[in-house]
């Protein structure tokens, strides 16, 4: 895997590492020996068509997903990457691995869902609405979701996903009740959907 800096022209001061699993080394990237899993995503259609279905809609998405997800320290190595310090010579680098999950490895995305479900799952008894909308209308790591009562589910599918070391931000919903009930702005943060 290599690591490299990337920068945002919209955001000029930020630089952000990318450690890129499909960069080749030898030939081969990182991703030609790792198992993708099975694909996990919901489809987009149908999440957009229910989207429509209720009086109130929202969504919102986790805050750098992959990165909440720690690694299994036997399995760390295979995200191990060699960097130079400072004082490092030229032949010694020091040698790191990622403790966390990375995007743009091709297991990453069946790995998050995996464990979105499974915590969400933890919530079966307590919060059943939450803990399906929690399974049924995520796409990657944005929530899509309407219903006629979103007020309780809302915090609800917060609590779940808090509880999974997952935060939810940039909520966006059509109701300012369900916003300020998030901890959200009503005045610049709201914007108008429509839903049948």
């Amino acid at each position: 895997m290599q690591s490299r800096y990337w920068k945002n022209t919209n955001k000029p001061i930020r630089v952000r590492l990318v450690w890129d699993a499909a960069a080749q080394s030898g030939g081969q990237p990182l991703n030609d020996f790792r198992h993708a899993g099975p694909d996990l995503l919901k489809s987009l259609v149908d999440l957009l068509i229910s989207f429509r279905t209720g009086k109130v809609a929202f969504i919102g998405d986790i805050a750098e997903m992959f990165h909440q997800i720690r690694v299994k320290p036997e399995d760390a190595h295979v995200q191990r990457f060699l960097w130079y310090d400072q004082d490092d010579e030229l032949h010694h680098p020091s040698v790191y691995t990622i403790e966390a999950l990375t995007f743009g490895i091709n297991c990453a995305p069946c790995i998050a869902h995996f464990i979105q479900d499974r915590n969400a799952d933890r919530f079966q008894q307590q919060y059943p609405a939450a803990t399906q909308a929690v399974k049924n209308y995520h796409y990657a790591d944005d929530f899509i979701y309407s219903g006629n009562d979103n007020k309780e589910v809302a915090t609800q599918v917060c609590h779940i996903h808090a509880a999974g070391g997952f935060y939810i931000r940039n909520w966006a919903p059509n109701s300012k009740t369900v916003l300020i009930e998030l901890g959200g702005e009503s005045s610049s943060t709201e914007v108008e959907i429509t839903t049948a």
